[in-house]
Order: structure tokens, then C-alpha cells, then sequence
């Protein structure tokens, strides 16, 4: 008996002849997918027109894609759509670029580097309590959570990235970065020569997408020239040295360009979306709501929040950890085979797609007990023990594991802290269902809104 007739036969839907499942993963991901699990299991395969996909969602086998064998499955396909408008920083490189980058970038986020965007946090957080209160003030209670946050995010990315010496830019970039964000789902998915013609919508794309380089690089330049230190995330990775370079070199200005990129996708929208699933979650249990604000008041008090409060307001942090679990902002990571092989037992073609689900592996009873309840116990100090480390994954798994993650669960706790020790956030009468959008990230659909209120 050869070996190939030893292999399992893997189940998934049929789907259509020419076009595989591709209308019914483009009608609803989050609904295709689900189902698939449901029918197929934990391991399963589809079809979107030529292109077969081996979806994961069971932890060994997540395990050997992420972990064990991540030069035999490689960020392709998306990836290098992803690098026409990102460039080749962490996210969309491989190989030895990818390994450079990460050592030259990983310094920059180590807790002691983190600490010192607390404030940028606490004051940008501030800042956006500041427009609740104006509109208190003017009898407008009801607010665009969703919109809120991810503008209070790109706020906290933008200062972190560039400090306090680029006001006289911060709304080129806010307006740049806003516009070019869902902009890139539109040419990741778009039909290929729809999506390359000079029409008014990608005009307008390429002008902002010039306009946030020219700014990007103008910056770069003019801190080269003045040979001064910066403190912030571009500071710290201008003076970064590769000490396994012979040279001696660092990141070119290009590398430079492409990392900001980078990191202004990576750590805007993923963190609003984790944010505005966490208040979606919270209305739905004013039990837990209530230990949240317990906890604040008994360790913060009336006086600002401070650094040190951090360690101590556990249970926020797992309010938000359990948040990601059930609405994973990354909930699909598509890795491309480079050769034929096999995984658990199944023949992977070359140049197959073999996606791992945290959504799916989040949600799976056979990881997680009760799985689509809410409980932020599940991340206590006891029972974490029991998580598996590939049981868990909204930061990824492996060699690239999201390297802003700590900086990610500080500014959540942050800002849920500060929003929770004040107010009440109330669901609007007759507010539609909430249902999870997949884009390049898992959005609320529609965006959250609530009624602001003060608590006292």
C-alpha cells in the first residue's frame, strides 16, 4: 500500500464547481466558517475557485503550522498583497529580512520601553473622555463607540510612533491613515483588475497613500539631519544596530517607512475592534461590569491612574483577555505550503492555503469548557494554568507571535479603567443585533454605540 492511499480523506463542503465556496464565504466568513465547523470539525477543508484551504482549529495541529514548521507554511498570498501597500516590514516579510527587522525592532518593545507610553495612553484616553463631556454638556449622550476608540487608538499609535514634535502633522496623518485602513480590505479582496484601474476611488487611495509617505519620510530625514535622540517607537528604531551584522548596519529609511506602516495597521485597528467587542460584551453582563468598577475604585481611588495601578487591576486585564478569546480581532492567519506534505495526516498540496481559525479554535468545546460564555475567570491566576499555550492565540503563536502584544493588554487596561471608573455605557433602545464582520480583522457589524453617562 503506498503512502498517499494511507492518508485521510479530509471533509468540507463541495461548494460550486467553478467557484468553490467562494459566495458563501464572501456573504458571511464568520457564518461559512461556522457552520463548517459545525458540520466538519476542527480540521477541514474548502475550496474559493481554484485555491484549496485546509482550515485549523484544534491546538497541535495549530501547533505545527505556527510553531514547528513555520518555513514549511509561509505568509504568502495576503502577505504579498499586503506589501504593495505596507511595504516589507514584520507583518509581510520572510527569511533573514524578517529575523533583522525583528531583532533590530524587538528592543523597542520590552515592558521597561513600553512603560514609557503609559502617559501617552492616559493622556490621549483623557482626551477622548474630554469629547464625551463636551457632549454631556450639550444634552448628546449618544456616542459611535466603535468610531471613538479607533480614533483614540490611532491617536495612542501616532504619539508613540512620532512623540510630541509632529502636531503640525498629526491630522494629515489621522486623515491619511483613517481613509487608507478599510481602503486596504477593498484591494486585498477586490477583483484584480477592478481594483488596479485609475478610477476616482483608487486615485484618491494612491494620492493619501503618497501624501502619508512623503510625511513619513519627511520626518525620518529631518531627524536624521538633526542627529538628535528621540524616546518614541521611530526613536527607538532609528538607533536601533543589528550587533549580528558585521556592518554594524541598522533600518534604511525605506525599512524605516515600511515599519511605521506596519505598525500603524497592526496596532490601530486590531486594538479599537478588541476594545469595542470588550463594551459589547460588558453590556451584556453587568455582573462582570460591576466587579470591573470595583476593582477601579479600590485600587486607583478618586486620584489619577498610575503605572503601578496596572499589576493590580488583574481582573480588567482578564475582561479583556476573554474579549479576545471570543472576538479574536486577527481571526484568520492564512500560511501558504510551500511543498506538497501532509498534516495530521492529510496530503497538503504545494501552494495550498492552510489557515489557522483562533475564532473557530477559540470557540471549540473540545479546548474550552462552555465556550461561547463570557467568563474572565477563565484568565485568573489558578485557572490560566490550564490553558495550553496553543489554546489561546489572538497575538498569534511562534516565530511571529504579534510583538506588540504587551503594549496592546497595557492600553486596553488603560482605557477601560479610565472609561469604566466614570461612566455608564448604556445600549441604545431598539439597537440591532451585533453581529462579527471579517475583514482583515473581526468588526462589529454594526459599529457600537451607547448612551454616555456619569456615574456620579
Amino acid at each position: 500500500m503506498t503512502q498517499q492511499t494511507k492518508l485521510k480523506t479530509l471533509s468540507g463542503p463541495s461548494g460550486h464547481w467553478l467557484f468553490g465556496s467562494l459566495r458563501e464565504r464572501n456573504a458571511n466568513a464568520i457564518r461559512f466558517f461556522s457552520k463548517c465547523f459545525a458540520d466538519y470539525g476542527d480540521f477541514f477543508r474548502v475550496r474559493f475557485l481554484y485555491v484549496p484551504v485546509f482550515v485549523v482549529a484544534r491546538p497541535d495541529l495549530v501547533k505545527e503550522v505556527l510553531f514547528d514548521r513555520p518555513n514549511e507554511f509561509i505568509r504568502k498570498r495576503v502577505f504579498d498583497d499586503l506589501s504593495k501597500l505596507l511595504g516589507r516590514g514584520l507583518l509581510t516579510t520572510e527569511g533573514d529580512k524578517w529575523r533583522k527587522h525583528r531583532r533590530l525592532a524587538q528592543p523597542a518593545f520590552h515592558m521597561k520601553s513600553i512603560n514609557g507610553f503609559f502617559e501617552v495612553m492616559v493622556r490621549a484616553t483623557e482626551s477622548m473622555i474630554s469629547d464625551w463631556e463636551q457632549g454631556l454638556n450639550r444634552d448628546a449622550s449618544l456616542r459611535d463607540i466603535s468610531d471613538d476608540f479607533m480614533k483614540l487608538t490611532l491617536q495612542i499609535v501616532s504619539e508613540s510612533l512620532f512623540g510630541f514634535d509632529t502636531q503640525k502633522d498629526s491630522r494629515k496623518i489621522g486623515d491619511a491613515v483613517s481613509y487608507i485602513l478599510p481602503q486596504i480590505f477593498y484591494h486585498l479582496e477586490g477583483i484584480p483588475l477592478l481594483k488596479d484601474l485609475p478610477n476616482k476611488r483608487n486615485r484618491e487611495f494612491a494620492r493619501r497613500l503618497r501624501e502619508l509617505n512623503d510625511i513619513i519620510f519627511a520626518i525620518i530625514e529631518e531627524r536624521r539631519a538633526k542627529k538628535t535622540e528621540n524616546h518614541d517607537l521611530l526613536g527607538m528604531l532609528m538607533s536601533a544596530v543589528d550587533e549580528e551584522d558585521t556592518k554594524g548596519q541598522g533600518l534604511s529609511n525605506k525599512d524605516l517607512r515600511d515599519e511605521v506602516m506596519t505598525m500603524f495597521m497592526a496596532g490601530h485597528e486590531t486594538t479599537a475592534n478588541g476594545l469595542a467587542w470588550t463594551i459589547h460584551a460588558l453590556a451584556a453582563h453587568p455582573e462582570i461590569e460591576g466587579k470591573l468598577r470595583d476593582e477601579v475604585a479600590r485600587v486607583v481611588g478618586d486620584g489619577p491612574l498610575k503605572l503601578e495601578h496596572l499589576r493590580e487591576l488583574t481582573f480588567t486585564r482578564q475582561i479583556f483577555e476573554e474579549s479576545l478569546r471570543l472576538y479574536p480581532p486577527i481571526w484568520a492567519m492564512p500560511r501558504t505550503s510551500l511543498k506538497t506534505t501532509t498534516l495530521g495526516g492529510v496530503l497538503i498540496p504545494k501552494e495550498a492555503v492552510v489557515s489557522v481559525n483562533p475564532f473557530l479554535l477559540h470557540r471549540n468545546p473540545k479546548v474550552f469548557k462552555d465556550p461561547l460564555k463570557f467568563d474572565p475567570d477563565r484568565f485568573s491566576p489558578e485557572r490560566r494554568k490550564s490553558i495550553g499555550r496553543f489554546d489561546y492565540i489572538p497575538f498569534g503563536a511562534g516565530p511571529h507571535t504579534c510583538i506588540g502584544s504587551q503594549f496592546a493588554l497595557m492600553e486596553a487596561q488603560v482605557i477601560l479603567a479610565l472609561t469604566y471608573r466614570r461612566y455608564r455605557l448604556e445600549v441604545p433602545a431598539e439597537e440591532p443585533a451585533v453581529q462579527p464582520l471579517a475583514t482583515i480583522t473581526l468588526r462589529p457589524e454594526p459599529a457600537i454605540r451607547r448612551h454616555i453617562s456619569r456615574l456620579n
